[in-house]
């Protein structure tokens, strides 16, 4: 399928090069935003877990994690 906003040599999906467990999200996101850090997402609830995900100065992508109580 043609997605005439998507560039044509687009990955189909994106891998993640590191993943990173924390115990508060939010406040590594505050911290890391405030020092220039470049998010991809904000910290989205998931179930299981909060993640967003970051972009360090290389281009690889670190996905962020805290685990929430099974719901």
């Amino acid at each position: 399928m043609f997605c005439p906003s998507m560039p044509v040599n687009a990955p189909s999906r994106v891998e993640r090069d590191e993943d990173t467990g924390v115990a508060d999200i939010a406040q590594i996101y505050r911290e890391w935003s405030a020092k220039g850090a470049h998010f991809l997402t904000e910290p989205k609830d998931h179930g299981r877990e909060i993640r967003a995900y970051v972009q360090d100065p290389d281009g690889h992508l670190i996905e962020i994690g805290q685990a929430t109580m099974a719901r």
